[in-house]
């Protein structure tokens, strides 16, 4: 799985929501717009296009980045809520959380998993069966200066019995 390329894929979709946002603010403003309000929404648009292109850009990838948040994590990708899709508060209440989670769960995700997998499981030796316990008991307990090699010896005679 190609974890860097579905982060930039999911990041450019959650800066094309938050421009949305951003447009969407500059337009519902109602009032004269200051210089640097004008300048945003220049700079959105000469990123991104107008609003209608905008919203039309995120309908259009929405299905592949549920796809990548899927990918991410089982259900992740799974969101409704009967907005309208031209709606700004649809895409910033619906998908930029999910695209967020997604993000960090293919940037650490899987080292995440990794590190918190136990190292091996917890066994208790004298639950073996006795053929096995038996005949690693005496050097497992044997002097402790030779215990790592006993040890050891131990695992490969456990091991030969079992197989044997």
């Amino acid at each position: 799985m190609d974890h860097e390329w579905a982060v930039k894929q999911l990041r450019r979709f959650k800066e094309r929501i938050d421009d949305l946002a951003e447009l969407q603010k500059i337009y519902d403003s109602g009032v004269a717009l200051t210089d640097q309000q004008l300048q945003d929404r220049a700079d959105i648009v000469e990123r991104w296009g107008n609003y209608e292109a905008n919203v039309d850009d995120l309908v259009m990838l929405d299905p592949a980045m549920r796809i990548l948040m899927e990918a991410a994590q089982p259900g992740l990708g799974s969101y409704e809520g009967g907005w309208e899709r031209s709606d700004a508060d649809y895409w910033h209440s619906q998908s930029r959380t999910n695209a967020l989670r997604a993000t960090g769960m293919h940037e650490i995700g899987a080292e995440a998993r990794q590190r918190m997998k136990p190292g091996s499981p917890d066994l208790t030796a004298d639950r073996f069966h006795h053929w096995v316990w038996d005949a690693a008991a005496p050097l497992w307990f044997a002097d402790s200066s030779a215990g790592g090699c006993a040890r050891r010896s131990a695992i490969s005679e456990c091991q030969a019995s079992a197989e044997g």
